[in-house]
């Protein structure tokens, strides 16, 4: 594995426009150029529109899904006010996306069914209409000039790259962040598999670009047929450089009402589900028992995920020396983080395509970082980034965590590097490569129509 992990634009510019500079690195177009880098000389197109699509878990920002959409959906209408954003919305329920301007479209709530017939059945007919409803705004637009529909959600990728997309003259992109079939909530009968494995290809394989989070996923993609790399982009997550940055760890723990002395171990996440956090409080545990003057702050979850960690601390002994906040604003959650001597990723829900909003957070901080051995974090921090332990192994997560006390002099200089090497992965550069990427449908388009090919893609 590379000690020189990949800049946000690899596999992404250069896969998209085929431009590069004298010494064969990406250059990213101008986003609101009116040539299109890569399209044949002479061609032009009309002010692009893009349409970000997205379906967040949340409209308060209480999930990492919800966070991700909004500071990226913020961050292409900062460096182009014609994007249009379109979210959900039942009634008129809080949402802080309408202050970047986005289109709240009618939700029908579908899900509350759930206590009547508990099936995902409700959320894919929630997301199904939400497509439709989508497809009627564009199809209103139609004729204004290029529209390149940028999408997150499988279900709603999926009826787009059904006909909607075409119906609407628009060009796909489709934000993979893993299969539906990998999904923890998907529908699991045996009668609903073929309807998600439809779901699957008509996403993927009907999109006109896939955006990956990692290279491993991209890469994945390609290997097992589902979407060649020539039509993939690899746009890994990011970080807000305004509020994750260095800051004063006495300041810190003042703030948190943490022990200036203590050796503190912090874990900060909106959700708890399929992170490995029982394992890092037993592993804290053996930890505790050598360093009592120690400290694990769990910041995040929710009410019953803490009740669980809560009572697992009890009955190993550390209650008093386990820190349970619960979901905190923002700011607050900053300060923990730089409260901490270490932060720890102790799991995720799949190592090949996770691209974890903390792992970024916390290396834009200059904290060390204890971490779950998967690709997808090598992919960004390198070797020498992260002191890696194997993956569910909770005496090599306690011998890490052991491994930053005894030698803060190597665990700051492997923060100091993992902090240089996420620099450039703020919002608004992800923002930036997404509308480069869009652009380049546009050329695509472009080539398509000079050229007469008119092929959008098979499910074969």
């Amino acid at each position: 594995m590379t000690n020189n992990p990949q800049s946000p634009t690899l596999g992404t510019i250069a896969d998209a426009s085929g431009d590069t500079d004298a010494e064969g690195q990406a250059m990213a177009p101008a986003p609101d150029s009116s040539f299109v880098s890569g399209s044949p000389r002479g061609i032009r197109h009309s002010p692009l529109t893009l349409v970000y699509v997205a379906y967040p878990s949340s409209l308060t920002l209480r999930s990492a899904n919800a966070v991700q959409t909004y500071s990226t959906a913020r961050e292409l209408r900062a460096l182009d006010p014609r994007v249009a954003v379109l979210i959900p919305r039942w009634a008129r329920r809080e949402s802080v996306f309408g202050t970047i301007g986005a289109h709240h479209l009618l939700r029908l709530p579908f899900n509350v069914f759930s206590h009547l017939w508990r099936t995902t059945a409700w959320s894919y007919l929630e997301r199904s209409w939400f497509a439709l409803r989508a497809t009627l705004w564009l199809a209103r637009r139609r004729g204004r000039g290029p529209i390149v529909i940028y999408v997150r959600d499988a279900i709603c990728a999926a009826w787009f790259g059904a006909g909607l997309a075409r119906l609407v003259g628009a060009r796909l992109i489709y934000e993979c962040h893993a299969l539906e079939a990998w999904n923890p909530s998907r529908a699991r009968s045996p009668l609903a598999r073929p309807f998600v494995r439809l779901v699957d290809a008509l996403a993927i394989r009907r999109a006109d670009r896939v955006v990956s989070l990692t290279e491993g996923f991209r890469t994945w993609l390609d290997r097992v047929g589902l979407k060649p790399l020539a039509r993939t982009a690899t746009i890994p997550d990011a970080y807000d450089a305004e509020r994750w940055y260095p800051r004063d760890r006495v300041a810190a723990r003042a703030a948190c009402g943490l022990p200036e002395g203590a050796f503190v171990v912090t874990y900060a996440g909106l959700t708890w589900a399929y992170r490995g956090l029982d394992r890092l409080v037993r592993a804290f545990a053996a930890l505790h028992r050598d360093e009592p003057n120690s400290v694990l702050a769990l910041v995040g979850g929710r009410e019953l995920e803490r009740a669980e960690l809560a009572a697992l601390a009890a009955e190993l002994g550390i209650a008093d020396a386990v820190r349970l906040p619960g979901q905190r604003p923002q700011d607050e959650v900053v300060a923990w983080v730089a409260a901490a001597d270490v932060l720890v990723v102790p799991g995720m829900i799949n190592g090949l395509n996770a691209s974890p909003l903390k792992m970024f957070e916390y290396a834009a901080m200059a904290r060390p970082i204890v971490a779950d051995d998967m690709p997808a974090v090598r992919e960004i921090l390198g070797d020498d980034g992260a002191r890696y332990f194997a993956s569910g192994d909770v005496a090599a997560l306690g011998a890490a965590l052991r491994d930053v006390r005894h030698d803060p002099e190597a665990a700051a200089a492997m923060a100091a590097r993992a902090q240089a090497r996420v620099a450039a992965f703020t919002y608004r550069a992800r923002a930036a490569t997404i509308l480069a990427l869009a652009n380049a449908a546009i050329a695509d388009a472009a080539i398509a129509s000079a050229t007469g090919d008119t092929a959008t893609g098979s499910l074969v």
